[in-house]
């Protein structure tokens, strides 16, 4: 809270008609910093909005290799990304129904999807069935084989 404190203070102390990008980059870092300190680092928050690495980084459109550098520590994350994050947290607070796993929660759902999952393994099983039964009838067809004496006429 005192990077805060200092960053609008720094920015109070310039001329009114030009504001600083360093003044204003500071206030950034100061507010990223405090976001931090709330709500963790970027890996736990990733993790209690309930996306995987991919999805963030299409979410955040960044590439896959700058989360890594970013959650390993080999770079700074830039402090709009955490203010992203904490709108992304806001909206689930306020509306909880569009977290990604909130569709499963309830008991009801979640009999739906095994329902749903014992019908696609019985039209697979039904399918193979249905194969087997068509290969094995084009086997008994007559024709040449090297096996099959009978379509031999021998004189």
């Amino acid at each position: 809270m005192d990077l805060i404190k200092d960053a609008a203070l720094d920015t109070q102390n310039t001329p009114s008609n030009k504001t600083s990008k360093e003044t204003l980059k500071s206030l950034n870092i100061a507010e990223a910093a405090l976001i931090k300190e709330q709500i963790g680092d970027i890996e736990s928050i990733r993790k209690s909005l309930g996306l995987n690495k991919r999805r963030i980084c299409q979410l955040l459109l960044i590439d896959p290799s700058t989360w890594t550098r970013w959650s390993t520590g080999k770079t700074e994350v830039p402090p709009h990304i955490y203010r992203m994050l904490q709108w992304g947290l806001a909206v689930m607070d306020k509306y909880p129904e569009v977290h990604p796993l909130s569709q499963f929660a309830s008991i009801n759902n979640l009999q739906k999807v095994q329902e749903l999952s014992n019908r696609v393994i019985e039209l697979e099983k039904k399918k193979a069935r249905k194969t087997r039964k068509t290969n094995s009838k084009s086997k008994k067809k007559k024709g040449f084989s090297l096996f099959n004496l009978d379509s031999f006429k021998f004189k």
